[in-house]
């Protein structure tokens, strides 16, 4: 048999400095599922392409040889219409090559469980008894060992409610022995003393009503729990940078009372993260699924409603595009024009991204997709303010020359730091006030 570096070799000899159809995610995420491994998060197909079933794992023995022969034939397949195909992920561009010894994994998700004490209308999950398929975290140790995760690999939570997990401490020290960031999605139904104690070591926590009124939540959950879901959320925000409140926009939840009530109940919980996202089977699937709700143009509206009014509260905004096609994701950000650049004001005196980093050059990637107007960049490190990104240039804040040669205190500053907190108390000293925190 062909060994594993052999075939990363002829794969390497035959398409280095060729252009390939390939997805930068790909090579990167191991999605520990029940039933099989999967090889991304796609939420742009109707199923997240699949590396091999489960059998290996159940056994004990899959290595780091084993996910580079099954990536090495879906990159095959993706050449010519494969498993990806459909997915916006999916890119042509020109193949740097591969290293075998270099090849590493840097992102994992535990969807090896099943069950869940919500019933999301949205979700197939129908099982109110946790199952687990098999200790996931013992393989992710496995391959640690091998060298085939970084030392960055980040950790979420999948698949069924991780707080009815027996061994959540388990899973939540594999993380915390190797440093690891963790994110952990749960209905917030259950208070978790092993999250809240999780949130001062680095653990991130989001929690998705998907409401603004008791009766919303009744029909999108099917459970009554609104009020309890609400206080666990106030509480988990005693770590208010390590909570994200994520809000799925669909027909059945795009009202104005339900986002109106959301971001009220966002500020009386202390909340100060807020995810929007659209529903994915709504958006990618079709009638014939059987869906009895929609995302339309009123819910593009609805999100873009729900982003403006949430900058407006002074809460951080994570759009997740993700779950948009970019299609949509332009025309939402189109709705926001106005907002984003203050066009309606006489003084028109700009729009700026403050930090030049991957986060920073996404956003102003999307920005220029929906025809925004930008005047550039700020970053405080010196090694930035000599560069452009799309003819943008980049320019420094501290020590910043006052007007008119410096940037108009009434300009529009969008953050897009992870760390926020500094630059915003910076940006307060400085004088500025049209400040936001926003991320696609």
């Amino acid at each position: 048999m062909t060994s594993t570096k052999t075939q990363l070799q002829s794969f390497h000899d035959k398409f280095q400095g060729k252009k390939i159809k390939h997805c930068r995610i790909l090579g990167n995420t191991l999605n520990f599922g029940y039933d099989s491994l999967g090889i991304c998060c796609s939420s742009t197909l109707p199923h997240a392409p699949v590396l091999c079933n489960t059998d290996l794992v159940k056994r004990g023995s899959f290595h780091k040889d084993d996910f580079i022969q099954y990536l090495l034939e879906i990159m095959y397949g993706n050449q010519c219409d494969g498993i990806c195909t459909g997915c916006e992920a999916l890119e042509e561009f020109v193949f740097e090559g591969f290293d075998y010894g270099s090849m590493q994994l840097n992102h994992i998700i535990w969807n090896n469980f099943r069950g869940c004490n919500s019933r999301c209308v949205y979700c197939t999950e129908n099982n109110s008894k946790i199952l687990e398929s098999y200790t996931a975290y013992k393989i992710a140790e496995d391959l640690y060992q091998e060298g085939f995760l970084a030392e960055n690999t980040k950790i979420d939570f999948g698949g069924g409610e991780p707080t009815m997990l027996p061994n959540l401490k388990d899973y939540l020290q594999f993380g915390y022995d190797h440093h690891w960031r963790q994110t952990i999605n749960t209905s917030g139904i259950l208070f978790s003393q092993d999250i809240y104690d999780g949130l001062s070591q680095g653990v991130s926590v989001q929690i998705s009503p998907d409401a603004g009124t008791r009766q919303t939540y009744q029909k999108v959950k099917r459970c009554d729990c609104f009020d309890r879901v609400w206080n666990h959320i106030g509480r988990y925000c005693d770590y208010p940078d390590q909570v994200s409140v994520k809000y799925i926009v669909f027909s059945w939840n795009s009202s104005q009372e339900d986002l109106d009530g959301f971001v009220a109940q966002c500020k009386k919980h202390g909340v100060k993260r807020v995810v929007v996202s659209g529903e994915g089977s709504a958006i990618f699937g079709s009638a014939a699924d059987g869906y009895t709700w929609e995302f339309g143009e009123r819910e593009e509206a609805a999100c873009a409603y729900l982003i403006q009014e949430c900058l407006n509260n002074g809460l951080a905004v994570y759009f997740s595009s993700g779950n948009f096609s970019k299609t949509i994701q332009k025309r939402v950000l189109q709705k926001l024009s106005d907002f984003l650049k203050d066009s309606q004001t006489e003084n028109k005196s700009g729009l700026y991204i403050f930090g030049m980093g991957s986060n920073g050059k996404m956003l102003c990637d999307a920005l220029m997709e929906a025809n925004i107007p930008m005047n550039g960049f700020l970053d405080n490190a010196p090694e930035k303010w000599e560069q452009s990104y799309h003819g943008l240039a980049c320019q420094r804040l501290a020590g910043m020359p006052r007007e008119p040669r410096g940037i108009p205190k009434d300009s529009s500053i969008l953050i897009s730091n992870e760390n926020f907190r500094p630059v915003l108390e910076q940006l307060k000293q400085e004088g500025f006030q049209r400040i936001h925190i926003f991320h696609v």
